[in-house]
C-alpha cells in the first residue's frame, strides 16, 4: 500500500482524513503522513554483508475534544483503514483526561509559505549498483593500508523522505529531503593490541558525497594513529574536544533547553533564559532554513513558523527550545520547534545547531596547554541530566607542550555541564557535517581518571 502512494496524493489523503475526524466529533485535528524509502548496501572484507530496501508509509492523528486529545497511529491508507483510524481517534479522546495545555496552534502562528525550497532533495537517485561499487572500493582503500589488519565494514545508503501535514486550523504543508551516506570502520593490530576508527559523510546530494578514497583513506590513517596507546596520569588539565566528540556536548546542552524538560523540572540549566550560561566568547544558532542542512525544515510539525534563533549570545542564553504545549505551560512565546513521529505527540527539539567559530585555529588554541588531553571518543553515557553532572570514558592523544603526543585510552572525564560551559573556549574548523556542529572546542578545569 505504501509504494502505491505518490507523493502528491500525501496532502489530499491528509485533507479528507482530518474531514473524517470531524465527522466522528472532533473539535481539530492534525494528520501527518510519512513516506520514506531507504536503500543500502553493507560490505566486509571485500563481500557484501546485507543489502536492505524498504518503502514505508505512516500515518498519525491527532484529534482534541475541547482540552482532551489523542493520537494515533498506522500504516494501512486504504479509505476503510483511515475512516477507522479518524474513528478510533474521536473514542479515544473522549475518555481521557483534560489537559489544560492541549490545543491546536492559532492561524496567526502558522507558517505562510510552507512548501519553499530547502535546498534538501536530490532527484538524481543512484543505482544499487553504485553504492554497491562505493562500499567496496571504500574498503579496499582503507584495507590497503599497511598496518590496517581488518574490516568492520563500509557501507552506502540512500534515503528520501516527504513529510505532509494537514491540520483543521488550514494549516496544509509538504517537503521533501534527500540523504546520501558513505561509512567505513577498520582495525589496526593485533589480539589484545587492535584499535579501529572510522569516518563517514552524509549529504542531500550525491554529487557532494564525499569520495570512496577519501572516506576509506581518512578511516585508516585515523585508525593507524590510535596504536600502541598509553594511560596518562590522573589530574585536572584542559581538553581538548575534537569536532566529531564535541557534538555530544551540543547535544547535551540542546537537551536541557527543552521546554518541555524545563517545565518537568528535569534540566540541569533550568529556565535559564537571560542567563549567563556559556563563556563570552560562545555564539550558538539554530536554523531551520539553512539550505542543504540536515536538520532544515519549512515549518514545525504543528504547522507554526520556525524563524532562525540566536540561542545564545555572548555567553547569554535567549531562547528555549518550545512548541505549543510547552510555550502554554512556561507562559512564554512559541518558537515553533515542534516535532514528531506518526505514533507519538509533538514535543520541542532542535533542527539545525551549531555553534560559531571562535578566533583561533585548533593548534592555537592548544598551544600553551602543556599537559592535557585531545578527546577523538569518548565512551558510554555517564550525564546526569538533572545535575549537569559528567563522567564519561574517553580516547584520544595526550597533549604536551602544546602539542598532541602520544594516543592514550583507557580514562574517564569528569566535570559538571555547567561549568564546563562556563569555560568553553571555540576554534574557527566549524563544519556542517551532522544535525549539531561545533568546532574544536577547548574546556579547562576537567578531571582526568588515568594512572
Amino acid at each position: 500500500m505504501a509504494s502505491a502512494i505518490a507523493h502528491d496524493d500525501i496532502l489530499s489523503l491528509s485533507e479528507d482524513l482530518v474531514k473524517k475526524t470531524k465527522t466522528f466529533g472532533a473539535d481539530h485535528a492534525e494528520v501527518v503522513i510519512i513516506k520514506t524509502t531507504d536503500t543500502g548496501i553493507d560490505v566486509r572484507n571485500g563481500e557484501i554483508e546485507n543489502s536492505d530496501y524498504s518503502d514505508a508509509m505512516g500515518v498519525g492523528v491527532r484529534v482534541l475534544i475541547g482540552q482532551k486529545s489523542a493520537t494515533v497511529s498506522g500504516s494501512d491508507l486504504s479509505p476503510q483503514a483511515l475512516s477507522s483510524l479518524a474513528e478510533r481517534a474521536v473514542s479515544i479522546a473522549k475518555f481521557v483526561p483534560d489537559d489544560e495545555f492541549s490545543a491546536i496552534a492559532p492561524e496567526d502562528m502558522l507558517e505562510k509559505n510552507p512548501n519553499y525550497d530547502l535546498g534538501c532533495y536530490d532527484d538524481a537517485f543512484p543505482s544499487l549498483d553504485t553504492l554497491r561499487e562505493y562500499a567496496f572500493e571504500t574498503e579496499k582503500v582503507a584495507l590497503s593500508y599497511d598496518g590496517i589488519t581488518n574490516s568492520e565494514g563500509a557501507g552506502c545508503s540512500f534515503g528520501s523522505y516527504a513529510l505532509g501535514l494537514v491540520a483543521s486550523n488550514g494549516f496544509s504543508g509538504l517537503y521533501q529531503k534527500t540523504l546520501f551516506g558513505l561509512s567505513c570502520c577498520v582495525l589496526a593490530g593485533e589480539g589484545t593490541e587492535m584499535e579501529r576508527d572510522y569516518d563517514y559523510t552524509t549529504t542531500p546530494f550525491f554529487s557532494k558525497l564525499k569520495k570512496p578514497d577519501v572516506i576509506g583513506r581518512n578511516a585508516a590513517e585515523k585508525t593507524l594513529k590510535r596504536l600502541h596507546p598509553k594511560r596518562m596520569r590522573s589530574g585536572e588539565v584542559p581538553i581538548i574536544f575534537d569536532t566529531r566528540s564535541g557534538r555530544s556536548l551540543l547535544g547535551y546542552f540542546a537537551g536541557a533547553i527543552s521546554a518541555d524538560r524545563v517545565a518537568r523540572k528535569t534540566s540541569f540549566l533550568g529556565n535559564a533564559v537571560g542567563e549567563k550560561v556559556f563563556a563570552d566568547s560562545i555564539h550558538i544558532i539554530d536554523d531551520p532554513h539553512l539550505k542543504s542542512g540536515l536538520g532544515s525544515c519549512p515549518f514545525d510539525l504543528e504547522g507554526v513558523r520556525n524563524p532562525k534563533l540566536d540561542i545564545v549570545t555572548d555567553g547569554t542564553l535567549n531562547h528555549l527550545f518550545s512548541h505549543g504545549a510547552s510555550s502554554r505551560q512556561l507562559n512564554i512565546t512559541n518558537n515553533g520547534r515542534a516535532t514528531r513521529s506518526v505514533s507519538a505527540v509533538p514535543y520541542p527539539a532542535s533542527t539545525n545547531l551549531y555553534m560559531q567559530n571562535g578566533t583561533m585555529t585548533p593548534a592555537a588554541l592548544m598551544k600553551d596547554i602543556d599537559y592535557g588531553l585531545y578527546v577523538m571518543d569518548t565512551i558510554g553515557h555517564g550525564i546526569n541530566e538533572i545535575t549537569g553532572d559528567y563522567s564519561i570514558g574517553a580516547a584520544g592523544f595526550l597533549i604536551e607542550n602544546g602539542e598532541i603526543s602520544y594516543p592514550v585510552s583507557e580514562i574517564t572525564i569528569a566535570g559538571n555541564l555547567k561549568n564546563m560551559f562556563l569555560n568553553m573556549q571555540a576554534a574557527n574548523d566549524l563544519k556542517f557535517e551532522s544535525r549539531k556542529n561545533v568546532p574544536t572546542l577547548r574546556v579547562d578545569g576537567m578531571t582526568v581518571a588515568g594512572e
